[in-house]
This record gives structure tokens, sequence and C-alpha cells, in this order.
């Protein structure tokens, strides 16, 4: 499922190096609220560079902590915003941020189908992981419920992309050139494989939205 940004991610990863844990924190915030940056590519970049040897650079707690800071609280306003301007933000804005009315019809389908658990796995998908605030507030969901989703979904991503490109980063490091090379070459492939994948169920489950809600106006989440 593709993406836009309002930024490049090259200017965005100078920022991340300049400003570590704060760029991750303000990056995953804005995009959270609902704007397209690539938060998810500051991150990475901060938590490899916490692997270095940089005196400068910010412990991986940190960054992992700024990173579900900024999602839990940037969640919230963009739920708080989905809940009492949704629709007509989505109306007029979406179709420029890569959410036009099929992406929204696909939204209000994973949430009646998945409820809950949406909140959590859209953390791994760029283009929802945009708009899910905006769509949970926008049908209502329950916001205790929400929240304890939204942490939840905010620990397992920070941890898991994080952590994992600190890990990277030390491997990298401690290995051989030719052995990181292929450390490397193995994690772009791993990656472009998850990506088709995705794109496949990503197409699959649009198809079912379309079909069950192209003529339904938006509904409640259950």
């Amino acid at each position: 499922m593709g993406s836009f940004h309002i930024l490049s991610e090259a200017s965005l990863v100078h920022l991340a190096v300049s400003y570590g844990a704060w760029a991750v924190f303000l990056s995953v915030m804005v995009e959270s609220t609902g704007v397209p940056v690539p938060s998810e590519s500051i991150l990475v970049a901060v938590a490899a560079l916490a692997a270095g040897s940089d005196p400068h650079a910010p412990a991986i707690t940190t960054v992992v902590l700024a990173a579900i800071a900024g999602a839990v609280i940037g969640d919230n306003f963009g739920y708080a915003i989905g809940r009492g301007a949704g629709r007509r933000i989505l109306a007029r804005f979406g179709p420029r941020i890569g959410l036009g009315p099929d992406r929204q019809r696909l939204g209000r389908y994973l949430f009646q189908r998945y409820g809950g658990r949406v909140v959590i796995v859209a953390r791994f998908v760029s283009v929802l992981r945009t708009a899910v605030s905006l769509l949970a507030g926008t049908t209502r969901m329950p916001w205790p419920r929400f929240l304890a989703c939204n942490i939840a979904g905010a620990v397992v991503w920070a941890g898991a992309v994080g952590g994992g490109a600190y890990l990277l980063g030390q491997r990298v490091r401690a290995w051989s050139w030719p052995a990181s090379l292929a450390l490397l070459a193995v994690a772009a492939a791993a990656l472009v494989v998850g990506a088709v994948l995705l794109k496949r169920r990503g197409a699959e489950l649009q198809a079912e939205a379309d079909r069950m809600l192209s003529d339904a106006p938006a509904g409640g989440s259950r």
C-alpha cells in the first residue's frame, strides 16, 4: 500500500541525525495525528545511530520511548480530530494524503471486520499508520478501547522497528565487511518480499471493501 509524504525521506533522515530522539518523537506524533511524514525511516535511522560509537547518540531505550510517546500522543490527537470533524477533513483533504474514497472504504471495512486489532496492526502499514486514528474517531470507536489498542500497538511497533534497527546496526559494526554486506542483503530481500505480500493482501482487502461498502454510508465501529 503506497503512501505520500509532505517531505522527502532524505531531508527527514537528515533531521534525525541532527536531533535524535526529539526527531523521532515529533515525526511519529505528527504522522500519528494524520499528517504524512516518514516517521518509520527516522526511527530506523536514529535507532541505527544509537548502535554506533558516537557518544552524542541517544540510548536505544530513549529512542524507543520517544517513539511510543509520539505514537500515543499523536494518535489521541488524531482520534479527537476524527471524532469532531473527521468526515469533513477526509472528504476535503483525504485524496491529497493518499486517503481517497477507496482507502476510506478500506479503513471502515477493516474496523468493521477486525475492530480494535486494526489499531495495533496499522502501526506496521504506512498509509494506515497515518489514517487509523482519524478513522477510529470518525467511526466512533470507544475511546478506552482505542487507547488500550493504541498503547499496545505503539509498544510493539517501536520495540520491533527501533530494536530491530539497533540490533542490525550492532551486527553490521561487529562483523566483517562481507558478512555485514550479506546481512544487509538478506534484510533488504526480506523487506521486499514482505512489501510484495503486503501489497497483494492489501489489494485483496481493498476488493472486499469495495464490494461490501461501495454503496454503504460510513458506519460505526464494533
